[in-house]
């Protein structure tokens, strides 16, 4: 092994497990079958994701709001205090991706859900290209990389309209770039953390991959002298960002960013339950890193490898967050990254020491395989909107009644809105959490509520969660339909002229 980590000889051995007469060849049958399942299990569900015209995810809604807002009134932060109260706790990158096409095509779930699953096909090919360096295996490589579509998480959340995948794209990519680089010379080194801030910008706490990389960094003896200049390629660059955006939006952009996006209850119970369901997914990745690390330290805490490790390693405490309230199983996708990318350069550090690992490491591919399969067994369950939309009665009937009402929606399918060409003027989620830690008065919506200003309103639960909202429906509303999660309602009441003009431009 040379003194930066990487294995003597990569490119002679590249393919020698899956070489030779017959043995090592056969043994990559098993794991290709599983892995060849997973990704047509894959491919299948992100086909019904892209398919449907419906959304039941509170997530794609917001998005579908942010884009809404971006192309309307060309900002993302605007005061929650007044209409539209949308909280922007995403970066502006994912928004902006989806912008042009809103305006040239209109509002529409195919774009962000396809750009969302382009992402994880990038993810993996950055796994595949990344293993295929650190262990000069190209079928290793490829094997951990087809691993990554084998969870249920990754497979529900591929095609949604959601910022996670890009997100991850661009941190693993800095990843890539950081190992390729190298310490180079000139700006091209100063490219992996252009990368980590495109992937802050699209994700705020998507910052395990440059902490990682500026730990290796520091922790690397010979390499020391370049972690100032590397801090402030991805300092300088996100603090300059987020100044422009904070006065441009006359300090909106740090509140809607930090302060309003951390309000919320944390369930610590929850979050054990989520790390031992992680563990049981990848035991036999989390075996093979731990004694990689146990039986081969050396090859793993030094050179390009030690940044890997780190990755790992704060991904792993980074699934605290789910804790948060609303976190969901995106919160699974980077410790699987890393896990990932942890158990390919473990495997490769043991099989350069002892040849039973060797040979016998399609067996971890297929167990660790197996172990994602059956784990997932009854969590992957796409509902009836997006596995058969033709048949999601409830869903066309909502979309009906968006269609035909004039005058102000308050709806927590925020989806709905959006595609039917509705504005979105309330995030009942975000205000709910908000008004629960004091950083947002329910006056106004109340009071207009009260006034009967929404000429219809969809609920689920999370509007009867927002202090003075549930007393208003139960007074001024009265219920007209039931479907499916939601109920709507209709206003005793028809607000007069004036009060319509409260809501600026009604539809």
């Amino acid at each position: 092994m040379t003194a930066n980590g990487r294995f003597e000889s990569e490119e002679a051995r590249a393919g020698e497990a899956g070489s030779g007469s017959g043995g090592p060849t056969l043994a990559l049958l098993a794991p290709a079958a599983l892995l060849a399942f997973t990704s047509w299990q894959f491919l299948f569900r992100a086909f019904l994701y892209l398919r449907s015209p419906f959304s039941s995810e509170y997530g794609e809604g917001q998005v579908l709001a942010l884009v809404q807002q971006v192309v309307r009134d060309g900002t993302l932060f605007s005061d929650v205090q007044r209409y539209p109260m949308l909280l922007s706790n995403y970066p502006p990158v994912f928004m902006l991706l989806n912008a042009p096409g809103f305006r040239l095509f209109g509002p529409s779930l195919v774009q962000p859900r396809l750009l969302s699953l382009l992402a994880t096909l990038a993810l993996a090919g950055l796994l595949f290209a990344l293993l295929r360096r650190r262990t000069g295996d190209v079928w290793m490589a490829a094997s951990f990389a087809l691993l990554l579509f084998a969870p249920w998480f990754v497979q529900t959340w591929a095609a949604t309209a959601r910022i996670d995948m890009p997100a991850q794209m661009f941190s693993l990519a800095g990843l890539y770039a950081f190992d390729r680089l190298g310490s180079r010379r000139g700006l091209r080194r100063d490219l992996p953390f252009l990368l980590f801030g495109l992937g802050f910008y699209t994700r705020q706490t998507t910052l395990v991959a440059p902490a990682a990389v500026l730990g290796s960094l520091l922790f690397e003896p010979s390499r020391r002298k370049e972690l100032p200049r590397a801090l402030a390629a991805f300092a300088l660059p996100v603090l300059g960002a987020l100044l422009a955006m904070d006065l441009a939006s006359r300090g909106q952009a740090w509140l809607h960013l930090f302060p309003y996006a951390a309000a919320a209850d944390y369930d610590l119970a929850r979050m054990a339950r989520c790390y031992a369901s992680f563990a049981i997914l990848s035991a036999p990745l989390l075996l093979l890193a731990l004694a990689g690390l146990l039986l081969q330290p050396g090859a793993l805490l030094r050179g390009a490898n030690l940044a890997l490790v780190l990755y790992w390693l704060l991904g792993l405490a980074g699934l605290s967050t789910i804790a948060k309230e609303g976190a969901a199983q995106n919160y699974f996708v980077e410790p699987w990254l890393g896990t990932l990318l942890m158990a390919g350069i473990s495997l490769r550090a043991l099989a350069e020491a002892r040849d039973l690992f060797r040979r016998l490491w399609p067996a971890g591919v297929f167990l660790a395989a197996a172990a994602a399969i059956l784990a997932s067994r009854g969590l992957n369950h796409p509902p009836q909107a997006i596995r058969a939309p033709e048949r999601a009665h409830a869903f066309i009937a909502l979309d009906e009644a968006v269609r035909a009402n004039e005058g102000p929606i308050l709806s927590e399918n925020m989806s709905v809105l959006v595609l039917n060409e509705r504005r979105t003027w309330v995030d009942p989620w975000a205000v709910m959490l908000l008004a629960k830690k004091g950083l947002w008065d329910p006056g106004t919506l109340v009071g207009d509520c009260r006034r009967g200003l929404f000429t219809l309103v969809v609920t689920e639960w999370r509007l009867r969660q927002i202090p003075g909202v549930s007393e208003c429906l139960d007074d001024a509303y009265e219920p007209w339909q039931d479907l499916g999660p939601y109920q709507l309602l209709r206003p005793k009441r028809p607000p007069g002229p004036h009060e319509e003009a409260r809501v600026p431009g009604g539809r």
